[in-house]
């Protein structure tokens, strides 16, 4: 009996030790200094112990385009490119998300002839889609490894990473994001509306006073609706650009009293 008994104090100490390592796994301690987002666990479920808590990330997602944080339509780079790119949903199938609120990150994607511009440590401005609210960020990874399915156009994953700690931003949401690939100083440039082709050379209309002269121009560098110009103009001159008009063509002709012919005169709306 005294054997039996000692057997059963042994066993009831095994299971106070296995009733206090349960207790203290029921104490979960985020790895983040953060806010929890979702807890999608409910009392009596039970976990693995692998699974107790997952952050998402360090740095919450967003999303970009170029037109859109959908994250940079997309991103675009300067001189000549654009990225876009989706934001994913921290933790997937995490019982707690806990996301940071003052450190952000952006998810986006950029094509095969922007990636030779792309590096890390560039400076960045995001945009949250339908704000007006820019905020300073830096290109913090560029993937060399194209995301597109087979028969699509190759995209490469890049990630910005938010560096300025007073943007008030929300996980998940859509952005537009400009690059700056590169800066160069003391550039004289025009619209591209402003250049016209004039036996198979590039000119402007200079306009001086009330007249208005063609001058044969060099042109440089494109960055993005502008033009480099070498020569051929000096700051402050003014030029005069292109405005594509849209004709509305006339209704077939009706008859009027009469037997009269009514052909209205076509209309044109100028846009810039």
């Amino acid at each position: 009996q005294v054997a039996a008994a000692r057997a059963g104090v042994e066993s009831a100490d095994a299971s106070v030790v296995q009733a206090l390592a349960h207790l203290a796994d029921a104490q979960l301690t985020s790895p983040l200094a953060g806010v929890v987002a979702a807890v999608n666990i409910e009392v009596g479920d039970q976990v693995s112990g692998a699974g107790g808590i997952t952050s998402g990330a360090s740095l919450p997602s967003m999303s970009g385009l170029p037109g859109g944080l959908s994250g940079i339509p997309g991103m675009a780079a300067l001189p000549g490119g654009s990225t876009s790119g989706n934001g994913g949903s921290a933790a997937s199938g995490a019982h707690i998300v806990v996301v940071v609120p003052d450190a952000w990150k952006l998810e986006a994607e950029v094509g095969t002839a922007d990636l030779p511009h792309l590096q890390t440590g560039q400076e960045a401005v995001v945009t949250p889609t339908g704000t007006s609210q820019h905020v300073a960020a830096v290109v913090d990874t560029v993937g060399i490894v194209a995301t597109a399915a087979s028969g699509q156009a190759a995209m490469f994953p890049v990630t910005l990473r938010v560096t300025d700690p007073s943007a008030t931003l929300f996980s998940g949401s859509d952005a537009d994001a400009v690059v700056t690939t590169g800066t160069v100083r003391d550039v004289l440039t025009v619209p591209g509306e402003a250049i016209w082709i004039t036996n198979g050379k590039p000119t402007v209309r200079r306009q001086q006073g009330g007249s208005v002269t063609m001058v044969e121009v060099e042109t440089g560098r494109r960055f993005g609706d502008r033009v480099e110009i070498l020569s051929g103009l000096a700051e402050g001159d003014e030029v005069l650009a292109r405005r594509s008009v849209v004709v509305t063509p006339p209704p077939r002709p009706q008859f009027g009293p009469g037997g009269s012919i009514v052909s209205p005169d076509p209309t044109a709306t100028p846009e810039r």
